[in-house]
C-alpha cells in the first residue's frame, strides 16, 4: 500500500513540474463599460474584426490620433480611445512623443498662454510623462514641459532622453535677462542679455541654461525667458534618411496617392532614401522599396515647411509682393458647426488657418488673418479688412454640415466671375492631396465672397456632421495635406 502512495506522489509531482508557469500579461487597458467593435484600422470606416465584451483586458501596441491599436488573447486591432479604460492594477508602459510640426512650442503649463520653454522640430522624439486633456507632458533636455496633443504622434517604447542640447542655440525672448555665474537666483550677476540675442548652449541644469559668451567665458540664464532652437547641421550619416512623423503612414508601390499600399510605417521610424519622384521619396524597407509622400516625413533635418519650398517646382518666392487674407470661419460665441463627436468648427478653422499662413509666408506672401484667437469677428469686418489692404486674394476656411449625416466631401465656392479661376486652381490642387468626395467648384451666395471685391473663395473642407469624416478631417495629418493642397493651388494661380 505504501508503494502505491509513493507512485501516486511521484506522478503528481511529475505533472505539476511539467506545467509551465502562467505569465502575467502586461495589460495596460481594458474595454470600458460597454461592448465595442475591434476594427482592422484606425477609423470607423475599417471593417470590424470582432466585438469585445466590457472589461476585456487589452495591451497597447501603438496610437494613431484618437485611436489605439491593442492586443487581446486572440486578436489585434484598433479601438477608439474614448471606449477604453485603465485598470487599477495596470503597469504603465513607456511611450514616446514624436513631433509632427516644425518649431512646436514646449510650454511650462498645459495651455497656449503659458511661457515657452523650448521648441521641437519635425520628427523629434521625447519621452511621454503624462496626458492631460488635449496636452501631453514630455521630458526634453532635463526639463519637463507640455505640448499640444494634436501636433504629435504617440508610439509605444522608450525615447532617449536628451540630457544636454546638441548644437542648440538659446534665444532671449524678454527685454533684459540677467546673466549669473551659477544656476540659481542668488548667484552673482555678471551681465545682461538683451531681447533677440542668441547664445550657444553648453549645458542645462533644472530650469537654467549655461551659455558661451565669447568662446572662453560662460554664464547662466533662466531658461523660462528664452527659447531653444536646433542647429540645422546634420551628421553625414543621417543626410540620406527620412523620419516618419505619422503612425500608420502608407508606403505605396508607385509615387502617387492611387498606388497600392505595400506597407504601413510608424512615427519615429527612419528609412534610407534611395530616390526622389516629384513630391515622393523612394525608401528602402527591410526587403523591398516603396514610395512615401514628402509631406508626412522629415528629411535631412528639414522641416515640412522646408520640404514644401524644395518641392514647389521652381516656384519659390512666386508670392513675393502678394497680400493674402486668410479667414478662419466663425469664432467666439459663433461656434459654427458642431460635429457628431463635439468638434467646434471655429477651433479647427483656426488651426487650419495657422498652417496655411505658415506655408504662404514661406513663399513670400504677406498674410493677414481675420482673427488669430477664439474671438467673434463680424462678416462685414472680415470683408472690409481685405478691402482696406487691397488684398490680392481672400481665402475663407470652413468645415461643412448637413442634416443628412451620410453627406460627405469638400466643396470650393465662388460668387463673382473674377473668382472662378482662383477657386478652380485651389480646388483641383486640394483634391490631389486629400481623399474626400469631390463636390466640385460651385457658385455660393456667402457674404464673405458676395461682398468681396477681391478674388475670394470659400472652402468647405469636409463634413463635421458625418462621424467618419469628422474623425478624418480633424486630424493633424489631414490639416497638413489640405493646407498643402490649397497652398499649391494659390502658387499655381499666381504663378501663371
Amino acid at each position: 500500500m505504501a508503494k502505491n502512495y509513493q507512485k501516486i506522489f511521484f506522478i503528481l509531482l511529475l505533472l505539476f513540474t511539467s506545467i509551465p508557469p502562467v505569465q502575467a500579461a502586461n495589460h495596460d487597458l481594458q474595454v470600458g463599460s460597454a461592448d465595442v467593435n475591434l476594427r482592422e484600422g484606425p477609423g470607423l470606416s475599417y471593417p470590424v474584426l470582432t466585438t469585445l465584451k466590457s472589461g476585456t483586458a487589452l495591451t497597447t501596441v501603438e496610437h494613431s490620433g484618437d485611436w489605439i491599436k491593442v492586443k487581446t488573447k486572440s486578436y489585434e486591432g484598433w479601438l477608439a480611445n474614448w471606449l477604453v479604460a485603465t485598470p487599477k492594477n495596470a503597469t504603465p508602459k513607456a511611450q514616446t512623443v514624436v513631433s509632427q510640426a516644425d518649431k512646436l512650442n514646449v510650454r511650462m503649463e498645459p495651455n497656449f498662454s503659458a511661457p515657452i520653454l523650448a521648441q521641437l522640430y519635425t520628427g523629434d522624439q521625447v519621452p511621454l510623462l503624462q496626458e492631460q486633456d488635449d496636452w501631453v507632458q514630455i521630458q526634453w533636455q532635463n526639463q519637463k514641459g507640455w505640448v499640444a496633443k494634436e501636433y504629435v504622434a504617440i508610439k509605444a517604447g522608450d525615447a532617449t532622453v536628451d540630457t544636454a542640447p546638441n548644437n542648440a542655440t538659446f534665444t532671449v525672448t524678454v527685454d533684459a535677462l540677467r546673466m549669473r555665474n551659477a544656476p540659481n537666483l542668488d548667484a552673482t550677476e555678471i551681465g545682461v542679455a538683451r531681447y533677440g540675442e542668441q547664445f550657444t548652449v553648453l549645458n542645462q541644469q533644472d530650469n537654467w541654461v549655461e551659455i558661451s559668451l565669447d568662446g572662453k567665458n560662460t554664464a547662466w540664464l533662466y531658461s523660462f525667458y528664452g527659447s531653444f532652437s536646433q542647429a540645422a547641421t546634420q551628421q553625414a550619416s543621417e543626410q540620406n534618411y527620412t523620419t516618419v512623423i505619422y503612425n500608420e503612414t502608407n508606403v505605396r508601390a508607385t509615387a502617387d496617392t492611387n498606388g497600392d499600399v505595400i506597407a504601413r510605417i510608424h512615427a519615429g521610424e527612419k528609412y534610407p532614401i534611395i530616390g526622389v519622384a516629384g513630391d515622393w521619396y523612394e525608401i528602402q524597407l527591410q526587403d523591398m522599396t516603396g514610395f512615401v509622400a514628402n509631406w508626412v516625413v522629415s528629411t535631412d533635418g528639414q522641416t515640412q515647411q522646408e520640404n514644401i519650398n524644395v518641392h514647389s517646382s521652381g516656384q519659390q518666392g512666386v508670392l513675393s509682393g502678394k497680400t493674402i487674407v486668410i479667414d478662419p470661419g466663425h469664432g467666439g460665441q459663433d461656434r459654427g458647426t458642431t460635429g457628431y463627436r463635439g468638434t467646434d468648427e471655429k477651433d479647427v478653422t483656426l488651426k487650419t488657418a495657422a498652417l496655411l499662413s505658415a506655408k504662404l509666408q514661406a513663399a513670400g506672401a504677406t498674410i493677414v488673418l481675420t482673427r488669430e484667437a477664439d474671438e467673434y469677428v463680424t462678416l462685414r469686418k472680415r470683408v472690409s479688412l481685405g478691402h482696406q489692404i487691397n488684398a490680392d486674394a481672400f481665402i475663407s476656411l470652413h468645415y461643412d454640415a448637413n442634416e443628412n449625416s451620410a453627406v460627405t466631401g469638400s466643396t470650393t465656392y465662388y460668387f463673382h466671375e473674377n473668382q472662378v479661376n482662383l477657386a478652380m486652381a485651389i480646388h483641383e490642387n486640394l483634391m490631389q492631396k486629400i481623399s474626400l468626395n469631390d463636390r466640385g467648384v460651385q457658385p455660393g451666395n456667402y457674404y464673405v465672397i458676395r461682398e468681396n471685391r477681391q478674388e475670394a473663395v470659400l472652402i468647405e473642407l469636409g463634413f463635421l456632421t458625418n462621424p467618419s469624416e469628422e474623425q478624418l478631417i480633424t486630424s493633424a495629418q489631414f490639416r497638413e495635406q489640405a493646407t498643402l493642397g490649397i497652398y499649391n493651388g494659390i502658387l499655381q494661380y499666381f504663378g501663371h
